[in-house]
């Protein structure tokens, strides 16, 4: 894989750093891959390094080196073997592969803290708890970023819809809202799941973002627990470059803690939006991640009165889930949080027979 014919150009307000894809094994037809944002949150300079982990993944997939025709980070270059073996690690079945690239050390940028938004638990977590605890060494966080064409649920006519509710809920806890655009999970998407890939393509938004000395990147699993997405407390500082910090942040807490941690600021919750479903303005209140996010928030007791979910929480659509695979971590500490009044008996029962029904058998049976 190489990315080459790279440039950066600025033009209303807007600075956008592409490059062309082409590989030896798929005919990307002159593809080229971009990162767009404002003016203000760019230094201009011509710095490839947010291509090597926004491709370094798929790369590997396809199990061709990848080549960078432009200046990429010292710090990045040197952690590259060590990401490599990081994602072998969850993905046994990808090839180590060689990356080349021109080396240089990008200037620092202004000392300010950004966190990579979407509205989830892990986010608003990463946020509030960044805000209400202040890390020494660290700039206070002040700048949310938000890349609404990595959302594939929400079509043309209601992305301004999200983004207004987005600037409404940074508005809400007093920070900037920095909007972002790349179309790299249009790319790599087709061949791997975001699942895997989203610790290095968030990674390379933030280096593409190259105002900011620290960008948040919230953890999706607790410390402690198997990881095999592709975003890790191991995998996604090595990303980092000179100018950079990416921080993978929030993996001390479990999921049910950080709901209940951002239940405590119950005005926030209408702004609340985990669902990858449903094209809508709230969430669905269906899909496995509303609803385990629903019984974490009956737990916390903020549920009852919360508008964020277009119905009400039930046991035996609970117990309807998919099996949880790997994630079952997620599943687990809510069976154990649930209290003993009759609902909490019923989530119980409908969590465990998600948990431990045979695999082989149909949901609901």
């Amino acid at each position: 894989m190489l990315v080459d014919e790279i440039r950066v150009e600025t033009r209303d307000g807007s600075t956008e750093l592409s490059g062309r894809v082409t590989m030896h094994h798929l005919d990307t037809e002159d593809l080229r891959i971009w990162f767009r944002g404002p003016e203000q949150y760019s230094r201009g300079d011509l710095d490839a390094s947010p291509f090597l982990p926004g491709l370094l993944l798929t790369a590997m997939w396809w199990k061709e080196d990848l080549a960078i025709d432009g200046p990429v980070s010292k710090r990045l270059l040197r952690n590259v073997n060590h990401a490599i073996t990081e994602y072998r690690r969850v993905f046994p079945a990808l090839p180590a592969i060689e990356v080349r690239a021109h080396k240089w050390k990008p200037p620092k940028a202004s000392p300010r803290t950004a966190c990579l938004f979407s509205r989830g638990v892990d986010s608003w977590y990463s946020v509030l708890r960044s805000l209400e605890h202040k890390r020494r060494g660290r700039p206070p966080l002040t700048h949310l970023l938000y890349v609404p064409s990595i959302d594939f649920m929400y079509g043309d006519d209601n992305r301004a819809r999200s983004i207004a509710a987005t600037q409404e809920a940074a508005a809400a806890v007093g920070c900037e809202l920095v909007l972002l655009e790349t179309n790299l999970r249009h790319f790599t998407e087709r061949f791997q799941h975001w699942g895997k890939t989203f610790g290095g393509g968030l990674s390379s938004i933030a280096l593409a973002a190259s105002g900011f000395t620290h960008v948040l990147l919230a953890a999706s699993v607790p410390l402690g627990e198997e990881n095999r997405s592709g975003s890790s407390v191991t995998l996604d500082p090595l990303f980092s470059t000179e100018r950079t910090e990416i921080v993978h942040h929030g993996a001390e807490a479990r999921r049910v803690d950080k709901v209940r941690f951002v239940a405590e600021h119950r005005v926030l919750l209408p702004y609340l939006k985990v669902c990858f479903v449903a094209d809508t303005a709230t969430n669905c209140g269906e899909c496995e991640k509303c609803l385990v996010t629903m019984v974490a928030l009956h737990i916390a007791g903020a549920l009852d009165g919360c508008s964020a979910f277009e119905r009400p929480l039930e046991a035996d659509v609970v117990a309807q889930m998919p099996d949880p695979g790997w994630q079952r971590f997620m599943f687990t500490e809510l069976i154990d949080e649930l209290g003993t009044s009759r609902m909490d008996a019923e989530l119980r029962r409908a969590l465990e027979h998600v948990v431990y029904r045979d695999p082989a058998r149909p949901r609901g049976s």
